[in-house]
């Protein structure tokens, strides 16, 4: 809870100081993924699947070059994970092969603070983030053949998955400042801890790319 408290009465408590301070909203889309890491060999991809994220952005500017920024954001992690094994009978014969696809959801508060310099319309913003778990979910469907040989398909939904509550990783971003107020902004997050929880023979990390826009409606002047 100390996490979410402490920003906000940062962000409250500096922002009267409008010659130097700068409060807005932000929100962005582009694209997650949950990267999927084996300790053994196996057939499997990751893939990107679409995300968002909106919130609370600020920044001071302690040089005309310089800035420090923190966010509060909410955002969801998507992946989806596709996976084949080869299948065998009792005398290690193969006797098909089982697809399997999951589709894992993470929703986020995300918490980063970061160090930015100006060069011309550019900000370039290095840093790291702390985001914490709100809620998930996912789906899994397999595909195999049967003791007849045809095709069975099995589907499962699931909420809460097996997943640590923080994820803490380095964050980096470019901003194009359309005027005082407003910029574009191209987003790269990498989620460094494995969030998979219990298991040790796999590892899960969270990826994010987005482009947004941020708009202050406090402003330096």
């Amino acid at each position: 809870m100390k996490l979410i408290i402490l920003p906000i009465v940062f962000v409250l408590s500096t922002t009267s100081l409008i010659g130097q301070h700068s409060l807005g909203i932000k929100a962005s889309f582009g694209a997650s993924m949950l990267k999927t890491s084996y300790s053994y060999s196996t057939d499997h991809s990751d893939y990107f699947r679409p995300t968002g994220q909106v919130g609370l952005t600020y920044k001071y500017n302690i040089t005309n070059r310089s800035i420090i920024a923190s966010d509060l954001l909410f955002f969801q992690i998507r992946g989806k994970e596709h996976a084949k094994l080869a299948l065998t009978n009792d005398f290690g014969d193969p006797i098909g092969i089982l697809k399997l696809d999951i589709w894992r959801n993470i929703s986020y508060l995300g918490l980063p603070l970061y160090y930015g310099y100006n060069f011309k319309n550019l900000t370039f913003c290095i840093g790291i983030q702390t985001s914490i778990t709100l809620f998930s979910n996912g789906k899994e469907r397999s595909e195999y053949p049967d003791l007849n040989g045809d095709l069975a398909i099995t589907e499962n939904e699931f909420s809460g998955l097996n997943i640590d509550m923080l994820n803490v990783g380095p964050i980096a971003n470019i901003r194009y400042n359309l005027t005082d107020k407003s910029a574009l902004e191209l987003m790269y997050y990498y989620g460094v801890n494995n969030i998979q929880q219990d298991i040790r023979d796999w590892k899960l990390n969270p990826h994010m790319l987005t482009v947004g826009l941020l708009y202050y409606f406090i402003s330096q002047k």
